[in-house]
């Protein structure tokens, strides 16, 4: 199984039956945060960071496919997946919270720390820097760049390829890999409620 995923619901059924994950990511010109429109839509800030844990810790690989901007929380799916392709083009990666009057929570950051370059950190984080597509490998938000027209297919042929790894070594090794931040993004999230207000995505 391969497959497109549209909402968490997708991680919930199938996780069992799948071989790898293959995310989509849509942009919409006349949306701040581009990138996000079809895969993450959630009523509570909670909720989204919850998503973006099963993302990071899904037992398969997920590979996301980026045909824009990834900002913000966009960015933080980026850090989630195992493997991101990004289409070519005048696009931006980062996270901008610390420019718009907002805190990381600890969930995301925790992921950002883990997927992100160390000698970026500082920069891609605390001075909330956008990098270019094209800047946006070493730092670690993107694994690979391709033209936009071959973006769809290399993804999925990603995904397939990635599928072949054994299970469930590839989820136990995940496991073992993941499991002190996993313990941080937990209590992050149990103490998220009712502290963050609702506009801080």
């Amino acid at each position: 199984w391969y497959v497109l995923v549209k909402s968490i619901k997708d991680f919930v059924t199938l996780k069992d039956r799948l071989k790898s994950v293959f995310i989509n990511f849509l942009y919409d010109r006349h949306k701040s945060l581009g990138s996000l429109i079809e895969v993450i839509i959630f009523e509570r800030i909670k909720s989204g960071f919850k998503m973006l844990q099963r993302i990071f810790s899904f037992p398969r690989p997920v590979v996301s496919a980026c045909s824009g901007h990834a900002i913000a929380m966009g960015a933080f799916l980026l850090c989630s997946s195992d493997y991101r392709i990004a289409a070519k083009g005048d696009f931006k990666v980062g996270a901008n919270e610390l420019r718009n009057n907002m805190i990381i929570p600890t969930p995301i950051l925790e992921i950002a720390k883990f997927k992100l370059a160390k000698s970026h950190k500082q920069r891609a984080l605390l001075n909330a820097e956008m990098y270019s597509m094209e800047d946006a490998i070493e730092p670690g938000y993107i694994d690979e760049l391709i033209e936009a027209d071959q973006l769809y297919d290399a993804a999925l042929a990603k995904a397939k390829d990635l599928g072949t790894l054994a299970h469930p070594q590839y989820d136990q090794t995940k496991k073992i890999d993941q499991e002190d931040v996993i313990k941080k993004i937990s209590s992050g999230i149990d103490q998220i409620e009712g502290v963050l207000p609702r506009q801080s995505l």
